[in-house]
């Protein structure tokens, strides 16, 4: 029988996702960063956000820092684990956003008078530069620093423990199996027949497998508009945001999260695949086992976000545009997966990543 954690009746993985973000106006975040951190602000702009109220904060000098409001759904201990997480990158040297510390001893907050009246946590953080992957032409060799990026940023985090990094959440791709009951949600039938088809190749094979592997606290949403480049040196990964989705996992997770972002399709099948994972094995070597459970990770992070995002767009259809951002690139690889999850998919996958040899995938 699934403990609450890995089944759908788990409504501590969902409660601050059914609500919007809280309603937070401009002037609000200029009130809260100048009496919660000390910070005298010439503009404020709105940045998207799933959960939260995110703002770019510009000083008059032309300073640039980043202010969350945070779901009054999320458990403080949940805040805890990410300022937490934060000053432990930072300490590791990864280019990573570092927390500004609130001008009093108490944890700032800011109330909103609603209604109805809440009080939410805020967290503030620096802003850090560069050209987000998104907007990067893909290349074999940026995949390739991408994973060795990624195996630098786990490094850091091998000994980094919190209560919450275990803690119920949705994004975990090894709790997959929690999104059963939300499957509905998807329209198209036959992207959710495949969907299904993952899922249950998931419960039935693949989360008694990943519990043998590795497991750490990982990014976990190394998505390209969380990943930075760098402005002027276009093929160094310069930084990476948002550790909002941090979890304790297996470390192939984070390779799989990656790659589900990227096309599968172009300049070659599974290229991206391929070379993300080889970068991650030249700093961090993965076991055989690890290596073979990657392209069934990938299928179902695919299967999660496709799930995920269509359950939040019926929910917030005036989100829907920041929600379903990357939509297009997995409905594209959805339609690929089903030949690099296969036996011998998966097998020519770690002979490639670990022989460095040429792609002999063809799509029609």
């Amino acid at each position: 029988m699934p403990s609450a954690a890995h089944s759908g009746g788990s409504t501590s993985a969902i409660d601050n996702l059914e609500e919007p973000p809280p309603a937070v106006s401009t002037a609000d975040a200029a009130r809260a960063a100048t009496e919660l951190f000390g910070l005298r602000v010439g503009d404020v702009q709105v940045l998207p956000g799933e959960r939260d109220r995110n703002f770019l904060l510009t000083t008059p000098g032309g300073d640039r820092f980043v202010m969350k409001v945070v779901h009054p759904a999320e458990d403080h201990a949940i805040s805890d684990f990410q300022t937490r997480l934060l000053a432990h990158v930072a300490s590791r040297g990864v280019p990573a956003q570092s927390v500004v510390p609130p001008t009093h001893d108490l944890e700032p907050s800011l109330r909103l008078e609603g209604p109805p009246a809440v009080e939410c946590r805020v967290r503030c953080v620096t802003y850090l530069p560069g050209e987000r992957l998104a907007d990067a032409a893909p290349t074999p060799a940026r995949w390739r620093e991408l994973g060795r990026f990624l195996a630098r940023v786990d490094r850091a985090l091998e000994d980094f423990t919190h209560p919450m990094a275990d803690r119920p959440f949705l994004w975990d791709l090894k709790r997959a199996d929690q999104l059963r009951h939300l499957v509905e949600h998807v329209a198209d039938p036959e992207r959710r027949r495949r969907i299904t088809a993952i899922l249950d190749t998931f419960a039935e094979e693949i989360r008694a497998r990943l519990r043998t592997l590795r497991s750490q606290v990982i990014h976990n949403d190394a998505n390209p508009q969380n990943v930075l480049v760098a402005v002027d040196d276009p093929g160094r990964i310069s930084g990476v945001i948002d550790f909002g989705d941090a979890v304790h996992a297996p470390i192939v997770q984070e390779v799989a999260v990656a790659i589900a972002y990227q096309s599968l399709r172009d300049p070659e099948p599974f290229r991206a695949a391929v070379e993300i994972t080889r970068g991650y094995h030249e700093l961090s070597p993965l076991g055989d086992n690890e290596l073979a459970v990657i392209p069934a990770l990938v299928a179902t992070r695919l299967a999660l976000t496709t799930v995920i995002t269509s359950w939040r767009t019926a929910l917030h259809p005036e989100n829907a545009r920041y929600i379903m951002r990357n939509d297009a690139t997995i409905d594209a690889n959805l339609t690929l997966i089903s030949g690099l999850r296969s036996d011998d998919g998966a097998s020519r996958f770690a002979s490639a990543v670990l022989h460095d040899e040429p792609l002999a995938w063809r799509v029609a």
